[in-house]
Order: structure tokens, then sequence, then C-alpha cells
């Protein structure tokens, strides 16, 4: 595991900063030669979550700084956190925080 902590590391750096990019297991997985299955057990075991957890959590949180500005509506929050339907994004909101978006 220590040896790929510092991989470990720039992935989570790469997720926290290209969050609301399209970015899928495998792709993340060819980038590091590593087969999709192993690098997210790999990130799990190190960060306590799965990749798409992370990612989503990475998500939500900025989503919910947007939506406490009341300056966005809910379809631009939905496409600055990498979202391209609103109205999923909505129901993710909500099962991630228990309210809408409208509501935070």
């Amino acid at each position: 595991m220590d040896r790929y902590a510092g991989l470990l590391e720039q992935i989570r750096d790469f997720l926290n900063v290209h969050f609301a990019e399209p970015i899928t297991l495998p792709q993340l997985a060819a980038q590091v030669h590593l087969t999709p299955r192993y690098l997210n057990r790999l990130f799990h075991r190190w960060s306590g979550e799965a990749l798409h957890e992370f990612l989503t959590r990475r998500r939500m949180e900025e989503a919910l700084k947007l939506c406490r500005q009341k300056q966005h509506l809910v379809k631009e929050i939905a496409a600055t956190v990498g979202y391209e339907d609103p109205l999923y994004f909505s129901r993710a909101f909500r099962r991630y925080f228990g309210r809408s978006p409208t509501g935070a």
C-alpha cells in the first residue's frame, strides 16, 4: 500500500481539481496503468471511500456551498459541479443531504 500512497494522493488531488469534469473509473485506471477494480480497492483502503463516493462527496460539498450563496439557479449549480441533468442532480442532492438544493 505504501508504494501507492503517492499515486493515490495524486489521484485525490486530481479529483479535487477536476471533480466537475466527466471522470470514469476505467479512464482514471488506464491513466495510472491499473485495473479499475484494483485502483478502486487501493483507493478505498487508503481513503476509506470508493472513488465514486469520494467524487460524489466532493461534488455535493461544492454544490452545497453554491446553494447557500442563493445566487445561482439549480441548473447552473448542477452544471458547475458536473451534472448534466438538473433533475438527476436534485435527486442526488436530496439523497445526500436529505433536502432539496433550494432548501439548503
